[in-house]
């Protein structure tokens, strides 16, 4: 009887390998050989199920993202408001190792997806998703009345996009100024000021 191949099991099994080489090597360490050994296929086995190696990539990238985005809405469940938004950053900031691997990926990209369409889609795709849901939760604590009327909610959620993205970078390059510790600090910081109303707009 003929083995039966979970083809879409298969499809993530390479795309956990590429992401793991990404982590160790950084995105030149992906090839099509690597991905292969690293999940320990046979040689080849990349092409049955990617047209190329750019298409494996962009895969990975996507499902980088996507894989945050599942665990973030799982950690969330019926939370809205101030106590949402939280569980949302919690599961952005690279506090663990698992998060850590996927700042790590996402962080490679970056330099490819300035001069890659196909890639800066992607991450411009995620980036929109993250900050309707920043602007979703402050709009439900505005209605709660957790934090003030006023507040430039457009104004904060800029703000934690451009933390979020910051807090990826740091613990890849400087670990010793973003420990797990240092990131609750500045998010509780930061949580509890828009609870105060202490941002306003520029």
């Amino acid at each position: 009887m003929p083995k039966i191949v979970d083809h879409d099991a298969r499809r993530r099994e390479l795309v956990a390998a590429t992401w793991r080489i990404i982590g160790r090597g950084g995105f030149a360490a992906a090839s099509l050989q690597s991905v292969e050994m690293e999940a320990g296929f046979s040689h080849g086995i990349v092409r049955h199920y990617f047209a190329s190696k750019e298409e494996l990539l962009a895969q990975a990238f996507s499902e980088a993202y996507e894989h945050t985005l599942t665990r973030a809405v799982n950690a969330i469940g019926d939370g809205s408001g101030l106590e949402a938004l939280r569980k949302l950053c919690l599961e952005l900031f690279p506090l663990d190792d698992e998060r850590l691997l996927e700042a790590q990926v996402v962080v490679a990209f970056w330099d490819h997806a300035a001069f890659n369409p196909q890639l800066a889609a992607i991450h411009t795709e995620a980036v929109g998703t993250w900050k309707r849901l920043f602007l979703r939760y402050l709009d439900e604590a505005l209605e709660e009345g957790s934090i003030r009327p006023g507040t430039p909610i457009e104004t904060v959620a800029n703000q934690l996009l451009f933390v979020v993205n910051g807090v990826q970078v740091m613990p890849l390059l400087t670990p010793c100024h973003a420990e797990p510790a240092r990131q609750l600090a500045v998010l509780d910081f930061i949580i509890d000021s828009i609870r105060a109303n202490i941002v306003h707009a520029r």
